[in-house]
């Protein structure tokens, strides 16, 4: 779909969120209990998490839009990790990118929650700030925003659509930014004689247990996770997926069901192989 469509579709969902009283009401639901979680407060928030279910989770890989994944489980708790930008609320959605976070933008009540200015300050501007002065490189850090009930009310599919009010459905949305290793290849060209793939993996695995403990703490059943930073941040999908797979063992009591959401283009189905590949092991 061309940029000025996909950008088209964006403008009407904010017209929406902005006229729409049950979309209103939501939105105001949403950030009353919007948060970000970083090193300053994760301790106290995330402590003393119990195990729930005492079974073990059901994991699947799946060749599913995130959203698309998460509408089977309508009426569970449900949680899905937002690939999100660490410096810009909905990615490139106003210019009509079309990665994984500005789809979930496109069609939910998700960019109305994380462009607040409280979490914006907190999040988006607080690493900018960090990159500008170099406290913090590409690989980021492990904040992350907790939005409760962002009301899905589009379809999450090549051709978006409309749907139904009475196919609206809830999700809770954990945003976190995967190491945007194509940026650090245009600033340091260097970088990765520096970097073992056991550092990379110990990043990925801290990050991904991060995102499971807000999905644990928000009391979620259902965790919509994915091939996290494997396209426009071009992180190595076997170590990504092999972080993935380590933390979700450590969770897998936590849960009903952790869904890998892989979509591809027809054109590369590779991640979603490497993935399947990792998880059928």
């Amino acid at each position: 779909m061309a940029r000025e469509d996909l950008i088209k579709i964006f403008e009407n969902t904010v017209w929406m969120c902005d006229t729409n009283q049950k979309l209103m009401d939501k939105i105001k639901n949403s950030m009353a209990y919007n948060k970000v979680i970083s090193e300053k407060n994760a301790d106290d928030i995330l402590q003393n998490l119990t195990h729930e279910t005492g079974k073990e989770a059901e994991i699947i890989v799946s060749k599913k839009r995130s959203f698309e994944a998460a509408s089977a489980y309508r009426g569970k708790h449900i949680s899905v990790l937002n690939f999100a930008s660490a410096t810009n609320p909905g990615g490139g959605v106003t210019k009509g990118a079309s990665a994984q976070e500005e789809c979930l933008c496109r069609v939910s009540t998700l960019y109305k929650c994380i462009s607040a200015s409280e979490i914006t300050e907190a999040f988006h501007k607080k690493h900018w700030r960090a990159l500008k002065t170099g406290k913090m490189d590409s690989f980021y850090n492990d904040d992350c925003i907790q939005t409760c009930n962002v009301t899905v009310f589009k379809s999450d599919t090549a051709k978006t659509v409309l749907l139904p009010e009475k196919d609206w459905f809830d999700v809770d949305v954990i945003s976190c930014a995967a190491p945007n290793l194509r940026r650090m290849s245009q600033h340091d060209k260097q970088w990765k004689k520096n970097v073992t793939d056991q550092e990379l993996l110990d990043i990925y695995k801290k990050r991904i247990n991060r995102v499971l403990d807000i999905a644990r703490y928000a009391k979620s059943e259902v965790v919509i996770l994915g091939a996290f930073g494997c396209g426009a941040f071009a992180n190595p999908p076997e170590l990504v997926a092999k972080a993935m797979h380590a933390s979700i063992d450590e969770h897998k009591y936590d849960f009903e069901t952790i869904e890998l959401a892989v979509y591809c283009p027809l054109r590369d189905t590779s991640n979603y192989e490497v993935f399947a590949k990792e998880f059928s092991a």
